[in-house]
Order: C-alpha cells, then sequence, then structure tokens
C-alpha cells in the first residue's frame, strides 16, 4: 500500500491516493490495529466520501478528501465530533 500511495503522490493522482488509503486502513482493521477514536474517525471521513486511515500509534489520521472537497469534509468531521 506505501508504494502505491507514494506512486500516486508523485503522479499527483487523488483517486489512486484515496484507493491506496482505503486498502491501508482495510489492512490496518482486519490486523485490530484501529482503537474505537480512530475507527470513528475514519468511518465518519467515509461517510464524507473521503478515504482515511490510521497514521500509526497516537490517535493522528491521514484523511484524503475528493478534490475541491477539503473544506466539507472538514466541517463534516467537525460536526462529527472527531478532531
Amino acid at each position: 500500500c506505501a508504494h502505491h500511495a507514494a506512486a500516486a503522490l508523485e503522479a499527483a493522482d487523488v483517486a489512486a491516493l484515496d484507493e491506496a488509503v482505503r486498502r491501508s486502513c482495510s489492512a490496518r482493521r482486519a490486523l485490530g490495529a484501529l482503537d474505537a477514536a480512530t475507527a470513528a474517525l475514519v468511518d465518519a471521513a467515509d461517510s464524507a466520501g473521503a478515504a482515511a486511515t490510521s497514521a500509526g500509534s497516537g490517535g493522528a489520521a491521514l484523511v484524503v478528501p475528493p478534490a475541491g472537497a477539503a473544506e466539507r469534509v472538514a466541517r463534516h468531521l467537525l460536526g462529527a465530533g472527531v478532531e
């Protein structure tokens, strides 16, 4: 997943980055590597049309909004009570 994400970033391919982030999150979820707060953030991002995954431990997450939708996704996440 990381190699696909890196290639997507280099190519400025948001759709490919979205796919790589979603695959990474699915793998982390399958391994039980998402805590409840991060899972809630990922689910809230998904409901807004964005891809998200845990950035590791510590509660940080990577959120990839659809092109042109960063502010809308941020408002949705804040409204859902995730930070």
